[in-house]
């Protein structure tokens, strides 16, 4: 519009300057003429004309310029309405576009008015959330604490059950040894009465047939009476010895039958001697397992204590993020839900394995405590018994048991070894009944028999 103004302007001022220079020309022509030398009338008819015609030239080029200036003005006049209706549009349009950006203003300050309620109460639910989830994880920390505590008393017990094992297995050897001896002892006793036997069969087959040839001897110079006495005393003999012959076969053959007994109790103790090693290699497999299960539960402490961190570094993150943080910490939040279902599951599978190995734990215990009764029983009938002897002893003028008869001491120890059978039987046949159910741990992955500790029983009392 200015730049419009500004030519109108100039072609209007244009068209007064070209009528004074005409004036000023035909002015100066005058003047020339006037000057000039006077003319014939002719020369200034001629001069007129041509003056009229110059003029007339000179009007009809001005008129032509100026319909063209005014052509040029309406044209300017119109591409200005035209740029004013158009500039009129764009402020109309301008002032639209204003007044929509300002109610989109309007409408984004109150969301984000909203979004800073929303993250503040975001902000506020999550650091509720972590403090809820800080007090839940110290009390899962707490109680995985008290269970490993737990645990390594467990374990310290199940030490001293195995140092009482070895105890057991020394008291075994020493009498494995013992009755070792005495079988050899035994043995050499049999081979004794074996050989005294053969030799008193021979001896008295020689003297039978001596006395035989003694008395055919003497018949031959006896009267009638004198060899029927003899033949008497002679046949008394006989029975006698044959009688003593008889008892040494009863005895012969009771001691071969103590001998088979003996053998076959030295091939029971030898199964149990491999049973008990097999016990001992299983108890080693659950030893094992219970130390797994104690790094594991340090794994887990230290898991939770990870956890714990992580938890104060995303805190301390959703403190410092803002809007553009609010999907992150929503993905924060359900992680941590996450976590703390996985915290939750963990816990549960730990008290259930814990159940087991207090089960397995409190089991091992019965049968340690129902041996060691069994053990005081045998210990107790033992000693009645060789007090029960060391007075028939006295009774029989003697001082020890080693004064009784053969028959006592062999009925005494034979009552002993029927009470310790009797008794080693009962304990086998309650620890297979206390082991047809076993309970095995949850989630181990441990190749080792859930009778690890209920088979540790001592044989051989």
């Amino acid at each position: 519009l200015y730049q419009t103004r500004a030519l109108y302007v100039r072609l209007s001022i244009r068209v007064p300057r070209s009528v004074n220079q005409s004036a000023s020309v035909v002015a100066t022509m005058a003047t020339t003429d006037a000057n000039a030398a006077p003319k014939s009338p002719e020369v200034q008819m001629m001069d007129a004309l041509f003056r009229e015609k110059w003029l007339a030239d000179k009007v009809a080029a001005a008129a032509a310029e100026n319909q063209q200036l005014k052509s040029r003005i309406e044209m300017v006049q119109n591409e200005a309405e035209q740029s004013r209706l158009k500039q009129g549009d764009l402020i109309w349009f301008y002032r639209k576009e204003a007044e929509q950006k300002e109610k989109v203003i309007s409408s984004l300050t109150q969301t984000n008015l909203k979004l800073e309620a929303t993250i503040r109460e975001v902000k506020e639910k999550a650091e509720d959330e972590i403090k809820r989830m800080e007090a839940q994880n110290g009390q899962v920390k707490k109680e995985l604490q008290e269970h490993l505590e737990r645990l390594t008393r467990e374990s310290k017990s199940l030490r001293d059950f195995s140092e009482q094992k070895r105890e057991l297995e020394m008291q075994l050897a020493v009498l494995k040894s013992t009755l070792e001896a005495e079988q050899k002892e035994m043995a050499k006793k049999v081979n004794d009465l074996e050989r005294r036997n053969v030799s008193e069969k021979e001896r008295l087959k020689k003297e039978m047939l001596l006395k035989i040839k003694e008395t055919k001897l003497s018949l031959l110079a006896m009267t009638e009476d004198q060899l029927h006495t003899t033949t008497k005393r002679a046949i008394m003999e006989n029975e006698q010895m044959t009688i003593e012959l008889q008892y040494q076969s009863k005895e012969t053959e009771r001691l071969l039958a103590k001998n088979s007994k003996l053998q076959t109790e030295i091939q029971r103790l030898r199964r149990e001697v491999d049973i008990h090693k097999e016990t001992e290699v299983k108890l080693a497999k659950r030893t094992n397992f219970f130390q797994k299960l104690i790094k594991k539960l340090n794994e887990k402490s230290k898991e939770s204590d990870k956890t714990i961190s992580d938890l104060q570094a995303q805190q301390a993150m959703t403190q410092r993020s803002g809007a553009s943080k609010l999907f992150a910490e929503n993905q924060v939040i359900r992680q941590l839900e996450r976590q703390l279902e996985t915290a939750m599951e963990e816990k549960r599978d730990s008290a259930a394995e814990s159940g087991v190995l207090r089960a397995q734990l409190q089991m091992a215990k019965n049968n340690l405590a129902q041996f060691l009764e069994l053990q005081d029983e045998s210990v107790t009938f033992i000693w009645s018994e060789i007090e029960r002897a060391r007075a028939a002893s006295r009774q029989g003028g003697g001082t020890s048991v080693a004064d009784l008869p053969a028959s006592e001491r062999e009925r005494l120890l034979s009552t002993i070894f029927e009470r310790l059978r009797t008794l080693k039987d009962s304990f086998a046949r309650d620890i297979s009944l206390s082991l047809m159910d076993p309970v095995p741990p949850a989630g181990s992955s441990s190749s080792s028999s859930p009778r690890a500790l209920g088979d540790s029983t001592p044989v051989g009392v």
